[in-house]
């Protein structure tokens, strides 16, 4: 099952409507990231006892010219 790059959310409807069993491993960094709106799967791996292992990282998902800055070309 494809889980990668997926919102958390979504990944664990689709384990749900699978029958299958999940843990969640959330990487953060250390300064709090301003801005995110997603927390998106990052990998996917399946463990010996047949869970699924998914990490997950934030993500800014919705993304603006004000967020990322003005360019002129010309």
């Amino acid at each position: 099952m494809m889980l990668e790059g997926l919102p958390l959310e979504q990944a664990c409807e689709m384990l749900e409507a699978a029958g299958a069993k999940w843990r969640v491993t959330s990487y953060q960094s250390r300064r709090p990231y301003e801005g995110a709106d997603s927390r998106r799967v990052v990998r996917a791996g399946v463990a010996d006892d047949g869970a699924y292992e998914l990490v997950v990282c934030e993500f800014k998902t919705k993304v603006n010219d004000a967020s990322q800055g003005s360019v002129t070309l010309g």
